[in-house]
């Protein structure tokens, strides 16, 4: 089996001198440490260290792959949703999705939309409370 740069630093965490290949329990029991010892390492020498790239949607064994920093768009207007900042509408309409099953019904987005700010989180607490209460 070949490993990448990343596979092998973590294949020599996996309990040094234990006999191959482990066993799914041993396996999952030992992978905890090894990608703790491995986080600030740069496994394939690209100069990003292996959480950097991780959480920057790169390959941490593969040098030709490069995290990407995120960057928020100076207007929102034109977007479904509010990118890099809280939505209340998005969220009011992933509630209604994720736990009712159903997206809101068309008068009760503009119902939403009007409620003052404070009253906002008031609504979204109420509609998830009656979406809990659903057999969805």
């Amino acid at each position: 089996m070949t490993w990448n740069a990343f596979g092998e630093a973590i294949r020599k965490e996996l309990l040094p001198g234990v006999p191959r290949p482990l066993d799914d329990a041993t396996f999952g029991g030992a992978l905890p440490a090894a990608l703790a010892a491995v986080v600030d390492g740069d496994a394939d020498g690209d100069g990003a260290s292996n959480e950097t790239e991780i959480l920057g949607g790169s390959l941490p064994g593969d040098a030709t792959s490069h995290p990407v920093e995120g960057t928020c768009p100076a207007d929102v207007a034109k977007l479904d949703y509010a990118v890099c900042q809280y939505d209340a509408r998005y969220v009011f309409r992933k509630l209604s999705l994720d736990f009712c099953g159903q997206s809101p019904t068309l008068q009760a987005i503009p119902d939403f939309e009007a409620a003052s700010t404070a009253e906002r989180p008031k609504l979204l607490d109420a509609a998830l409370d009656t979406c809990l209460k659903s057999e969805f």
